[in-house]
């Protein structure tokens, strides 16, 4: 929150059997990693990576790594990279969520040989709201996202926002509903949103 700058370095940890305390007014909900950027504060330089986050039977309530970027704060430069999810048993969310709201800046974000599977929605889940001050970038490569309940990677864009995903090399397969899948929601024929990206190997 406030201008607080910050960077995060999370390796060779284990996140298992997370729960949900059910208080509304906090950001978590039982998430293996939870990270929530507001107002003006900045995270960059950041590494998430050699990780287990939930395994067959003892998964998390919720994502297994949730961030949100909000107001006109920013994350930049993070990796998420060498990292196991199943996070399926007894959890509801994705394997990786994040997702951009209001003027948030997201910049040179990349997912990196993970795997992600027999999660309780989505693979890796996307979403970008609010107004087009920032395209997100993302880059996932060499990742596996198989046998989840929903789509093995969901790209969502509401109103002005936008989404800029690379995608190179990656296995996706065995999802319960699709590879992947892209929606969006409009409140007018004037909004700019769109899903743009080199897709390749995929």
């Amino acid at each position: 929150h406030g201008s607080s700058t910050g960077t995060l370095l999370v390796r060779n940890s284990t996140f298992i059997n997370t729960a949900d305390d059910g208080n509304l007014l906090t950001d978590v909900a039982g998430e293996g990693i939870a990270i929530s950027t507001y107002d003006t504060s900045s995270l960059a330089d950041s590494t998430i990576n050699r990780n287990i986050i939930g395994t067959l039977g003892q998964g998390n309530a919720g994502h297994g790594i949730g961030i949100l970027a909000s107001d006109s704060s920013s994350i930049s430069d993070l990796l998420i990279g060498n990292t196991n999810g199943d996070n399926g048993d007894g959890g509801l969310g994705s394997g990786i969520f994040f997702r951009r709201e209001v003027n948030a800046d997201v910049d040179r974000i990349s997912i990196v040989d993970v795997t992600i599977d027999q999660n309780g929605a989505n693979g890796i889940e996307l979403e970008s709201t609010g107004t087009s001050a920032d395209t997100p970038d993302f880059r996932i490569e060499d990742n596996t996202m198989t046998a989840n309940n929903a789509n093995g990677l969901s790209l969502f864009v509401q109103s002005d926002a936008r989404l800029d995903v690379d995608l190179f090399d990656n296995t996706i397969s065995d999802n319960l509903l699709n590879g992947i899948f892209t929606s969006e929601v409009t409140g007018s024929i004037f909004d700019l949103r769109h899903v743009t990206g080199l897709w390749t190997g995929t």
